[in-house]
């Protein structure tokens, strides 16, 4: 038997003058195991050697590994996603897991996805009609997870690599027009519903971070709001989180028009009762209001009672960002009001916008050279 170094494998020859190529490796259980392979030549064992030792030192052990991918799956949920991201991200990436992924490929062992299983399931995916954006949420929840796994060395390879990722049309930015939104303040009776509207529109806050904004945050002689946090809701779990980035945490100054609708909130908590309510934004019992609650109870009879074509709650933040950007107010100063990480993001949002000042840019410039 050929000596080789410890961890490096073991040579030896049978009697019938064959070659047989031994090395060790431990499972994902941590236990000492064994691969052995006989060949007609000392050079094939070799190469068979530093192949599996290149395997092994290189996370290719997982190889040897009966691991599934649903196996993974559920520990990097548990493990990284619910220990390092919002609740609110766990569940999503929960849900696309368990109603996605799983249900398709999750029984293959993780050692052996190749691009072809990741193509499959998107290829699956297509034909019974699953939406292009649940499709790239797919490709995305389980790119990221396996590039984890490249970290944990369960793989050698991220298989998503070699598969494009679907394409998937942003939803599409349809921001209310002034008189529609003079339409669902008068067809809005309930004086919270009024100014939760005017509030959204004018300072471009989102719908969790005014449902988690308190009194104690509005600066009444600055006229400043600060957004601390949001209010979340992760599979019925209710908490309060801070903004998902440094940027997000932010003052924003209001003008006239919000100051008036804050006074006519609190005159309304004072006939209900309401005044000791630390939440700007509450429900009829003091506590913290419900997304869901809201939509059927107030944000959709507005659309039927006013004649507006529907939107999302999110369309008054659009609304805000369209208006100043097409009144000229710098993108820099728009993006910091809206909390975005930076700039760039705001003008890939919003470049349609910017796009159709192009007349107005072209008259600017006429009269200042005139």
């Amino acid at each position: 038997m050929s000596q080789r170094a410890n961890g490096e494998g073991s040579l030896s020859k049978t009697k019938s003058g064959k070659w047989k190529a031994s090395i060790s490796y431990r499972d994902a259980a941590g236990k000492l195991r064994r691969k052995s392979l006989t060949v007609q030549t000392k050079t094939e064992a070799m190469d068979f050697i530093r192949s599996e030792s290149h395997l092994r030192d290189t996370g290719g052990v997982a190889a040897h590994s009966t691991e599934t991918l649903s196996d993974y799956l559920d520990y990097w949920l548990k493990n990284v996603v619910e220990i390092e991201r919002a609740p609110k991200t766990f569940c999503d990436y929960k849900w696309i897991v368990e109603k996605q992924i799983n249900p398709r490929i999750g029984r293959k062992r993780l050692c052996k996805l190749m691009p072809e299983d990741v193509q499959l399931m998107l290829s699956t995916m297509k034909r019974e009609k699953v939406g292009d954006r649940t499709r790239a949420k797919a490709y995305a929840v389980l790119s990221s997870a396996m590039s984890k796994a490249v970290m944990f060395r369960r793989l050698m390879i991220n298989p998503c690599t070699a598969v494009l990722r679907p394409k998937s049309e942003p939803e599409p930015i349809n921001p209310f027009s002034p008189a529609e939104l003079k339409k669902l303040l008068a067809s809005a009776t309930n004086p919270q519903t009024k100014a939760l509207i005017i509030v959204a529109s004018h300072t471009g806050m989102r719908q969790g971070e005014l449902f988690g904004l308190e009194w104690s945050h509005i600066n009444e002689k600055d006229m400043t709001i600060e957004v601390k946090q949001q209010l979340v809701n992760a599979a019925g779990a209710i908490s309060l989180t801070p903004p998902k980035t440094a940027n997000g945490r932010r003052k924003i100054k209001y003008n006239k028009t919000v100051a008036s609708a804050l006074l006519d909130l609190k005159a309304d908590y004072l006939k209900r009762g309401l005044t000791g309510c630390p939440i700007v934004f509450c429900n009829s019992t003091g506590g913290h209001m419900l997304a869901s609650n809201f939509r059927w109870r107030e944000w959709l009879p507005l659309f039927k009672n006013s004649g507006v074509p529907h939107r999302g709650f999110h369309h008054l933040r659009h609304t805000y960002a369209t208006l100043q950007l097409s009144n000229g107010t710098p993108i820099n100063i728009v993006s910091k009001v809206l909390g975005h990480r930076d700039a760039a993001f705001t003008l890939r949002t919003y470049i349609h916008v910017l796009d159709n000042m192009q007349d107005q840019a072209a008259e600017t410039i006429l009269k200042a050279l005139s």
